[in-house]
This record gives structure tokens, sequence and C-alpha cells, in this order.
């Protein structure tokens, strides 16, 4: 998922930080870094989209 409060992978940050670091030896691979947590419970994600669908 794309969302960033569900936690995961994150296509955009992945390729922002292999820009950044592209000359940096020690951060070229970007797999190797933990995976961001989860946020908020999916039934909160539901109630914001719910009052602001946007």
């Amino acid at each position: 998922s794309q969302d960033p409060l569900r936690g995961g992978r994150d296509p955009l940050v992945e390729d922002v930080f292999s820009i950044i670091y592209a000359d940096d030896a020690t951060r070229r691979n970007t797999a190797s870094a933990p995976t961001p947590r989860r946020l908020v419970f999916e039934w909160q994600l539901q109630l914001a989209r719910w009052i602001s669908p946007f």
C-alpha cells in the first residue's frame, strides 16, 4: 500500500533515498533498511477516509 500510515515499504521514499545517497556506498542498499511500522489501526484509516475522502 502507498499509504504511509499503514506502514510497509514506500517506493517513493526508496527512490528519493537512492538519489540522495547515490554516492554513499554504505547507504546504497535501501532493502536493508527497516520496514516502517503501522502508525494507526485500519478502522481509524477507514473512518478518516469516510469523513474526508480526499
